[in-house]
């Protein structure tokens, strides 16, 4: 469906720019990982090679870089519900 919760998107801003982007589901499997571009949008959308993933928790990190060039990264979890 189109609820406007089908992607989890990193939007970039002079205080938030994403370097590295990744999931991982309950287990430690690697589900999505993307290097963003400078500027640019970044969005999971759920799918696993072609497939979207089952329901669940997943566990997003986040490498970013601030408007002073420090490199920070923000750590938490997603739920998939479908």
């Amino acid at each position: 469906s189109n609820n406007g919760n089908d992607q989890f998107t990193l939007f970039p801003s002079e205080d938030f720019i994403p370097l590295e982007f990744f999931i991982y589901d309950r287990w430690g499997n690697k589900v999505f990982n993307a290097t963003a571009t400078i500027g640019g949008i970044t969005s999971w959308d759920g799918k696993l090679n072609g497939n979207y993933v089952l329901p669940g928790v997943y566990i997003y990190h986040i490498s970013y870089q601030n408007s002073s060039g420090v490199v920070k990264a923000l750590v938490g979890d997603l739920t998939v519900v479908r």
